[in-house]
């Protein structure tokens, strides 16, 4: 967006990035800027939301805690939208496969703990690992 934007170019900006994250934003599930407002929601009783550690092109990914084993997990959220919940839907079916082959975890793949949807947004729940792939490519 250049320096030079109109108010409405701004906005309409705006509006195009967080498309798909309005569910997010209601206060029922603070997804914004104040931290403290989601802090103590549970989703689907089971995470407890610790904090947001990332957002991409399909949705967020959540620190939490699983208030059954006390694990801190990784928790993607993906976006309201269709095309979103499908990729999210198909990716747990890759886990899932991936989790079938590789029952032990002798493979170092990532381990889908949970899944689950949740006002629209499909969760899943990974292990927490550590910083992203991102992260740790930019450091």
């Amino acid at each position: 967006m250049s320096a030079g934007a109109t108010k409405r170019q701004r906005m309409n900006h705006k509006k195009k990035l967080t498309c798909g994250l309005k569910r997010l934003h209601e206060p029922n599930f603070n997804g914004g800027e104040n931290v403290n407002e989601f802090k103590r929601r549970k989703v689907e009783d089971k995470n407890n939301l610790l904090g947001f550690l990332g957002k991409g092109t399909f949705g967020r990914v959540a620190k939490a805690r699983n208030l059954d084993t006390c694990q801190i997990v990784a928790l993607k959220i993906a976006r309201s939208s269709e095309g979103c919940r499908e990729s999210a839907r198909n990716e747990i079916a890759i886990l899932k496969k991936l989790r079938d082959i590789d029952p032990e975890g002798k493979h170092l793949w990532i381990q889908m703990l949970d899944h689950f949807e949740f006002q629209g947004h499909v969760c899943i729940a990974f292990e927490k690992l550590g910083d992203s792939l991102y992260s740790f490519l930019v450091s």
